[in-house]
């Protein structure tokens, strides 16, 4: 009997897993915020794995559910800009890089602080907008960013997210989607699609590193990859289906990065 036990606790564990990573993959694939945010500490805090193995899983989860999300969005019959998604990965790798060295002093604590204030006040005004029906106004606010060299705009855009959420410590989408909506004027479903092919494109070779040091996990992260995957399918397909005037995207939005912040200042304190 207890040889039996000892069989089904992996199975047990990667059943409530897969149930958690779902509804966590579905919540930010339909928000357009990388997942690992909120997967890694609920794998930690549920299964106790090292920090490596924690950030690894975390990260392929997160990666498949961004995946998910686009395959869903493309098969859902909407357009989606790779190269707009490529310059703005790399743009935002650019930015991230330039802001590790201050991203990691402890002086600039209090700068984290206040970004994830900062994170917040988006939040409640997309939030706001979103209840108007105001989505992007019936312009962008700077509607050359469509028409003059877009491709060099989203380079820079992806530079300026990149760096200012990792000086923040805010999640990258935070920063995207709204952007994407409110400057070059995208659409937000559409935003939502971009900013989570940015994070599979961005994704990729860290995932692929953390799997080649094997500090992903082979028993419980299978469960989670398929839930990622499934999870961020399902909200791509609902995306796609999507008008323009729907807050639910622009809601889930808002919601998931106000929770994301507050957890983050909670933490800080």
């Amino acid at each position: 009997m207890a040889k039996g036990r000892k069989l089904n606790i992996p199975v047990v564990k990667g059943a409530v897993m897969g149930v958690l990573g779902l509804a966590t993959a579905f919540a930010f694939a339909l928000a357009g915020i990388g997942a690992q945010v909120a997967a890694a500490p609920m794998i930690h805090f549920l299964l106790g794995f090292d920090e490596q193995k924690t950030r690894g899983t975390a990260l392929g989860f997160a990666m498949l559910a961004a995946v998910g999300g686009v395959i869903g969005f493309i098969v859902g019959g909407s357009h989606l800009d790779f190269g707009l998604a490529l310059v703005l990965a790399v743009g935002a790798t650019i930015g991230t890089i330039l802001a590790a060295k201050p991203a990691t002093e402890p002086r600039y604590a209090i700068v984290r602080r206040a970004g994830q204030s900062i994170g917040i006040v988006v939040a409640i005004y997309v939030f706001g907008e979103a209840m108007r029906h105001h989505v992007g106004g019936p312009q962008p606010w700077f509607p050359a960013l469509t028409h003059v060299q877009p491709l060099l705009a989203g380079l820079v855009l992806g530079i300026v997210t990149g760096a200012i959420s990792s000086l923040l410590q805010v999640a990258n989408g935070i920063l995207l989607v709204p952007a994407l909506i409110y400057l070059p004027g995208l659409d937000p479903p559409r935003s939502i699609a971009v900013s989570l092919a940015v994070i599979a494109l961005a994704s990729f070779l860290p995932a692929l590193s953390y799997a080649s040091r094997e500090a992903v996990d082979r028993r419980i992260g299978p469960w989670m990859a398929i839930a990622g995957l499934g999870g961020g399918l399902t909200a791509g397909l609902l995306l796609a289906r999507m008008t323009f005037a729907s807050p639910l995207p622009l809601i889930a939005f808002a919601l998931v990065s106000m929770f994301l912040c507050a957890w983050r200042m909670w933490k800080m304190t």
